[in-house]
């Protein structure tokens, strides 16, 4: 079986600890055979906010 997770909250460089919750339930079904893609959708950030240290995570953060 194949699972597509599609969740704002997954792990990424930036934040590794973010969404660890989401991770470790997509491990816990991969111990039992289940296949997993995952995707993450971020806002996009001009570099005009990226004085805003939160904006700058957001476009730091790798397309991939």
């Amino acid at each position: 079986m194949r699972i597509l997770v599609l969740s704002e909250m997954f792990p990424r460089p930036t934040n590794p600890v973010l969404g660890g919750f989401v991770l470790s339930e997509c491990k816990a079904l991969s111990r039992h055979g289940v296949r997993f893609g995952a995707i993450s959708p971020i806002p996009y950030s001009p570099r005009l906010l990226w004085r805003y240290p939160r904006w700058r995570r957001y476009g730091e953060t790798p397309p991939r």
